[in-house]
């Protein structure tokens, strides 16, 4: 793949590739075709023919070809890895414990709701929608981690919250890899970054969702949600914090969360829509492209 070109800022070009590699995915697990990388690096298509060498790399070792071999004489027709994979532990005596507990986890107690699978938003019938809602924990990350990367670049090249100049004199920088992609230095338990270094102490309370709108406004006075009118930025807010309940009822079991195909697919255009409108905000307002 290659670099975008001038007129696309390198933060929003990496954000929509995410966004389209997390489409990439769930639209080849929805049609049924699993892949990974060989040894080889080629891509393989996951079927019986390839299932040892998929093990072997799963983290079985050398045992992957006999492993494969059980599965296919104990399970049936249908490859079922996990299943398999409880009881390959079973049969080498490793995480006795862990096996029992899953196997606890496999009954059902009646004259009680299964309140636990309900949680879940997942099991052998809801394999769509677990599908679903863990790309959405995935697309949301996407787009935090594109707030994120666009923040640092402007406390970086516009640190007075205001391009240098007077408008006639102002010109347009471009965000640089260096900076999106900094690794940072540890020093005893903090990370210390230096592009730029007021990342260091900004970046924890940058990580909350609320947090980093209120810097963006306050401080280079961007408005990270798209919406001609207040109406409309209000509903768009709305909708940006139910998707954020969404993903903090998946992410910590609190509750069951049903997601249609239909609404993922709002969900993408929403996230799409936001991403090319702080990219607009920050080429207009901080003569950035990010």
């Amino acid at each position: 793949m290659t670099i975008p070109q001038q007129s696309v800022g390198l933060a929003s070009w990496a954000a929509l590739r995410q966004v389209q590699a997390l489409r990439d995915s769930l639209a080849g697990i929805l049609n049924g075709d699993l892949y990974f990388e060989a040894k080889d690096g080629q891509l393989r298509h996951l079927d019986r023919e390839s299932l040892p060498e998929f093990l072997t790399l799963q983290g079985f070792g050398d045992n992957g070809e006999k492993f494969a071999t059980s599965i296919q004489q104990e399970l049936g027709p249908q490859i079922n890895v996990v299943g398999a994979a409880i009881q390959h532990l079973r049969d080498q005596r490793l995480g006795k414990d862990w096996v029992n507990a899953a196997e606890r986890g496999q009954r059902t107690t009646s004259g009680s709701d299964d309140f636990g699978v309900q949680r879940s938003g997942g099991g052998w019938y809801r394999t769509i929608n677990f599908c679903i809602t863990s790309a959405l924990v995935r697309l949301l990350g996407a787009w935090e981690q594109f707030e994120l990367d666009v923040l640092k670049c402007l406390f970086y090249y516009r640190p007075s919250g205001k391009p240098f100049g007077p408008p006639v004199e102002q010109i347009t920088a471009q965000a640089e890899e260096s900076v999106i992609r900094e690794e940072p230095k540890r020093n005893d338990d903090r990370l210390v970054y230096e592009k730029p270094a007021i990342w260091t102490w900004v970046r924890k309370h940058a990580e909350n969702n609320i947090e980093r709108r209120k810097i963006l406004v306050a401080v280079f006075g961007i408005d990270t949600t798209p919406g001609a009118t207040k109406d409309e930025r209000t509903k768009s807010n709305k909708y940006r914090d139910d998707l954020y309940q969404k993903r903090h009822d998946i992410a910590h079991g609190r509750a069951n969360v049903d997601m249609t195909l239909k609404e993922y697919v709002e969900a993408d255009v929403f996230v799409y829509r936001c991403i090319d409108h702080l990219a607009q905000q920050g080429e207009e307002r901080q003569k950035l492209l990010v």
